[in-house]
């Protein structure tokens, strides 16, 4: 399938399925509000969404560019202030830590504290005697 994807901001149109980018579906464009849209999602909660996140869009669907497991951080229960009106919009984004690299940090912490426990109790046994 052939997506559109360009620099322009994207503005779906109603009844177009929408996936995450790894090709879940989540639902359908239920309707549009500036660059906002609401997604119909069956079985759950209706939501809002940034036309920003869209990535790719065709005449059937829209396409994320976030992953399922990550489409609940970006959830509104109404649209937002428009992008130009945005006063935060300057501020460079932090990036956001991967769980991948978060497990990897958070193992790493854990063996410096065991090597600095263990030095500090072979340090206080000997130190009594």
């Amino acid at each position: 399938m052939q997506y559109k994807q360009d620099d322009v901001r994207h503005r779906p149109e109603p009844g177009l399925a929408v996936l995450s980018d790894d090709g879940k579906r989540l639902g359908t464009v239920k309707e549009v509000s500036g660059s906002y849209f609401k997604v119909d999602a069956p079985m759950h909660r209706d939501y809002w969404l940034s036309a920003e996140l869209i990535r790719a869009e065709d005449d059937q669907v829209v396409v994320l560019e976030v992953p399922s497991k990550e489409v609940g951080d970006h959830r509104m229960t109404e649209p937002g202030i428009e992008p130009e009106d945005d006063p935060f919009r300057s501020i460079p984004r932090m990036p956001v830590i991967k769980d991948e690299e978060l497990e990897e940090q958070r193992a790493r912490m854990e063996r410096e504290l065991a090597e600095q426990s263990r030095r500090m109790n072979r340090g206080g046994s000997t130190s009594g005697r």
